[in-house]
């Protein structure tokens, strides 16, 4: 649904800011850094990463192509080394200008499924497990921590939004890694809601999306009624578009009327 210009410029999305996308080489990543970027402010920054750097410069093509007022950073790292966080961090920050920007956005859209083969009897490997929770939760809170730690004051507006899923609240066969990674990161951040209140911070379930990680998953989800599931969702048409996602997130940032700390649904089938 289209917005209107002067609510668009009335929104805190109008103001000179500082957005960071993770996982922006694709899928709604890609999709939300194009919608952002004809929705930000003149003057406004885009710092998209990712591991894949040509998949990042695809992204930034596109941005281009939409915009002009909006200047681009690409910032290449795997968030599975932990022990690079903090040159990873000092680089997606490393010049910004206090005072330049009256807005900040961290989205957390970067996520990985993990190994959607195994019951939780199967989970043996302890290294396996660190891996997975390192990329999926430790890199968001951290990341989070430094995000805030960068823009300290309260006299500018701070937004933190986590990409989330119904499965961190709906158990659902091999897929343990999955599900607790999204219920970990959804506590998280009610919990920096209550702990600070001028932060607004929301999490968005984006649904079942036409994307390649979606592919991947039908394909090698090891739970045979979950996998048929899947195919029927794919085979019905039942799929969203990255797009429909990306806009129906940006819609909610532009109206700002949401609780901090809400979860939220792209087809509003649920709040918590």
């Amino acid at each position: 649904m289209a917005l209107s210009e002067s609510v668009q410029n009335s929104s805190v999305l109008g103001k000179p800011t500082l957005c960071v996308i993770t996982g922006a080489s694709r899928g709604l990543g890609r999709s939300l850094s194009v919608e952002l970027s004809g929705r930000l402010g003149e003057g406004s920054r885009l710092v998209l990463t990712a591991r894949s750097l040509s998949g990042l410069e695809q992204t930034q093509a596109l941005v281009v192509n939409k915009t002009t007022s909006v200047s681009v950073k690409l910032v290449c790292g795997d968030l599975e080394d932990s022990d690079k966080y903090q040159d990873f961090f000092r680089e997606l920050f490393s010049d910004v200008t206090p005072g330049v920007f009256q807005h900040a956005l961290l989205i957390h859209n970067a996520s990985t499924l993990g190994d959607v083969s195994k019951r939780v009897v199967e989970h043996c490997d302890a290294e396996v497990l660190q891996k997975y929770y390192t990329v999926n939760v430790t890199s968001v809170i951290t990341l989070t921590a430094r995000f805030l730690q960068v823009f300290p004051s309260s006299d500018m507006t701070r937004t933190v939004v986590n990409i989330t899923s119904s499965a961190g609240f709906t158990p659902i066969k091999t897929n343990s890694l999955y599900c607790s990674g999204k219920a970990a990161r959804d506590i998280v951040f009610k919990v920096l809601a209550e702990e600070s209140p001028e932060v607004r911070v929301l999490s968005f379930s984006p649904g079942a999306m036409d994307t390649e990680m979606f592919d991947y998953y039908r394909t090698h989800v090891g739970d045979p009624e979950v996998r048929a599931l899947l195919c029927q969702q794919a085979e019905d048409g039942k799929l969203l578009k990255p797009d429909f996602s990306a806009q129906k997130l940006v819609q909610i940032l532009v109206e700002n009327s949401y609780k901090s700390g809400a979860i939220l649904d792209v087809l509003d089938r649920f709040e918590h």
